[in-house]
């Protein structure tokens, strides 16, 4: 049996959104054994999935002492074959690297957080679209399934997760049993964050509206007449049993496109808002034209935000690309090369940048 290490350490709902991608590759390699590598924050959402053989916490305020000690050791313990890359950044293809994984594949540099990691890689797979986590993860995975399907990504809550869920409602003011709208504000002066314009349309529907808050949420405004739900540090699986609680009783989920979200809509809740115009207009652009599926939720417009937001990342972005180091033939990049590239990750991954 072979065994492949999935590497998705942050953000949660990039991670949630790769699901879908790691759940088609089950579904087409059935006799793949599937590790996963995320942030010890993140781990519980993996709980209850069939096709996740193990999770290996990493510890990330451990620093480079805690990646190169017990999440080293863990991954070297699993002596994957394969390692996938599914975030492409410089510390997740170091942890490819460091798993001892032969083959490590991952997104070309044009569809990489951080370009130049990709010369930790074996191989280095070409996007047929833009840089985001759920098309990005079903790119690579095809890498290894070219009969992957594209499928939405799923969390699964137990029973004793939706009573505990469904008791927060009751004590928060509303019966979970009757339909009623979960609404998740966003922070403020985040472009990703619900419009006024939307919480007004929210709040002046025919549901009562729960507002679901995250343990940094002080400057959160609740619109007048919400009830709260306030959840605190740890209490990941409570929000995946809240997604089940609000599928159960035909409601609806109003939310900014960020993680606690995504993580309500893998579950089955209705999503009906998740998005700002702008967000919108350019994903329905993307969907009509069949680049995206329709469960992908996202991330296009904070991506080109980020890379055109300085002039030092665009800058390095040409010279990545002037030297075609997409193309690389992995023969070129000896054992020092790649020994020295792990070093400057390192040091990239872990200060500050």
């Amino acid at each position: 049996m072979t065994r492949v290490l999935i590497v998705r350490l942050s953000a949660m709902g990039d991670l949630v959104q790769s699901l879908g991608a790691v759940r088609a590759l089950h579904e087409a390699q059935p006799s793949l054994e599937l590790h996963f590598v995320t942030q010890r924050e993140n781990a519980p959402l993996l709980e209850q999935l069939p096709f996740v053989a193990s999770v290996v916490p990493h510890d990330r305020r451990g620093g480079i002492r805690a990646l190169l000690g017990a999440t080293r050791a863990a991954m070297r313990r699993l002596q994957c074959e394969v390692a996938l890359d599914l975030q492409g950044n410089w510390k997740s293809a170091a942890c490819a690297w460091i798993s001892g994984a032969p083959a490590r594949i991952g997104a070309a540099g044009p569809w990489r957080q951080e370009p130049w990691s990709q010369a930790l890689l074996t191989k280095r797979v070409v996007v047929d679209g833009p840089r985001h986590p759920g098309l990005v993860a079903h790119s690579i995975v095809r890498a290894l399934a070219p009969s992957a399907r594209a499928l939405p990504p799923r969390l699964v809550a137990t029973e004793e997760e939706v009573e505990i869920a469904a008791q927060t409602v009751r004590d928060a003011g509303v019966e979970p049993g009757k339909p009623f709208l979960a609404l998740l504000l966003g922070r403020p002066g985040d472009p990703r964050s619900l419009r006024a314009q939307a919480v007004g349309e929210a709040m002046a529907g025919r549901l009562p509206v729960l507002a679901v808050l995250g343990p940094q949420s002080d400057d959160v405004q609740v619109p007048p007449g919400a009830f709260v739900l306030q959840q605190s540090r740890g209490q990941l699986r409570r929000l995946v049993g809240l997604g089940e609680v609000v599928r159960r009783c035909g409601g609806e989920v109003w939310g900014a496109d960020q993680g606690p979200t995504h993580v309500l809509a893998a579950v089955g809740a209705n999503l009906s808002s998740a998005i700002n115009d702008a967000y919108a207009a350019a994903n329905d652009q993307l969907r009509q034209s069949g680049v995206l599926p329709d469960f992908v939720l996202g991330a296009v417009i904070r991506d080109s935000r980020r890379q055109s937001s300085g002039a030092a990342r665009a800058a390095q972005q040409r010279k990545s690309d002037m030297m075609g180091i997409a193309d690389l033939p992995d023969s070129d990049i000896s054992d020092d090369d790649q020994l020295m590239m792990l070093q400057h990750a390192m040091t990239q991954a872990y200060s500050g940048q």
